[in-house]
């Protein structure tokens, strides 16, 4: 992938997703210097980011309570657009615990599974209700006319009791009896099992006359496979490339987010520290960047620039310290 040269030096920011936790006990035989270099020299700064969706919507400057991410999500995979109001449908497995019912992530959808969504699709279009599936994890609901609801991303129910987070508003009650009716439909049709799929959680609401025309601040080339920064990005004539060919943006510098896909463990942290932050740190010190933010899910983010660079007196943190700036049970 060839990227032109930026003419002029952006701003870089990094995103470590909720989804990458770090494990703060096995850490024996990780050095990370890069990462503690950071966590030692740059500026500690609080930021409304808990999950993706808010980190996108703050790095643009957009609105997160009247973004319509499901329309912007199916904008990306399918390129289609219309008038009416979608909802991500999205694919978890809900269990049962003491006096609670906790969202866990689901595996995705087997052929039995998917098979239940034909029953699902006839159901709820009994009451004028509209299921597309575009992907394994990426369904989507269109409602049969405007809702007023208040909704909340799964990644932020992920562990947690449901009954907490369930959506809420003018229509809220329309979609916790849909909830409670996929589910059933799902466990009449023998779904089980530990992790499979066994509800949808609805979110993101909206109409894509919603989304806006431009984002709220200037935001250069993306790095991401997240569908909602593929469709704003997409809409907005803005390049938008996939984390395995990041390499030129990194070379070429100027403003642009990244979102890399980070595994688990031990294995995420020596991936974030050589295919990312060093690179990084060698273009902020190139001059490619003025600053450089790494944005973790737990509302802090640490902002580096060049003068940063030079406070070689700020000895690398700990590699205790380091781990924990990242953990999503951190703070600032």
């Amino acid at each position: 992938m060839t990227v032109p040269q930026a003419s002029t030096p952006g701003d870089a920011c990094l995103y470590v997703g909720a989804s990458f936790t770090p494990d703060c006990t096995a850490t024996n035989g990780l050095r990370l210097p890069a990462l503690r270099r950071v966590v030692a020299r740059a500026q500690r700064v609080a930021v409304p980011v808990n999950d993706a969706v808010s980190f996108v919507c703050w790095a643009a400057g957009l609105d997160e309570q009247t973004l319509p991410v499901a329309a912007v999500c199916r904008f990306a995979d399918t390129g289609e657009t219309d008038e009416l109001c979608w909802l991500r449908a999205e694919p978890v497995h809900m269990q049962p615990a003491q006096d609670s019912l906790r969202l866990l992530p689901a595996q995705p959808p087997r052929n039995s599974e998917a098979a239940v969504l034909a029953t699902v699709d006839e159901y709820l279009a009994q009451d004028g209700w509209r299921l597309q599936v575009t992907g394994p994890r990426d369904w989507y609901l269109a409602a049969p006319g405007a809702l007023e609801c208040v909704t909340t991303p799964p990644e932020r129910v992920v562990g947690r009791d449901v009954f907490d987070f369930m959506p809420g508003g003018e229509d809220g009650r329309r979609l916790r009896s849909l909830i409670n009716d996929v589910q059933m439909l799902f466990h009449a049709d023998g779904a089980a099992g530990e992790s499979s799929v066994n509800s949808i959680w609805p979110w993101g609401q909206g109409t894509w006359e919603q989304v806006p025309a431009a984002p709220g601040k200037a935001v250069g080339a993306a790095v991401s496979s997240h569908s909602l920064v593929r469709g704003l990005w997409r809409h907005w004539n803005q390049p938008c490339h996939a984390p395995a060919a990041a390499d030129g943006v990194l070379e070429a510098g100027g403003s642009a987010l990244f979102m890399p896909e980070l595994p688990a463990g031990n294995t995420g942290f020596e991936v974030l520290e050589q295919a990312w932050l060093e690179p990084m740190l060698s273009g902020l010190s190139a001059g490619r960047w003025r600053t450089l933010t790494l944005v973790a899910a737990n509302g802090v983010a640490l902002r580096m620039t060049r003068r940063d660079l030079r406070r070689f007196w700020r000895r690398p943190a700990s590699l205790d310290a380091a781990v924990m700036a990242l953990h999503p049970g951190a703070s600032s």
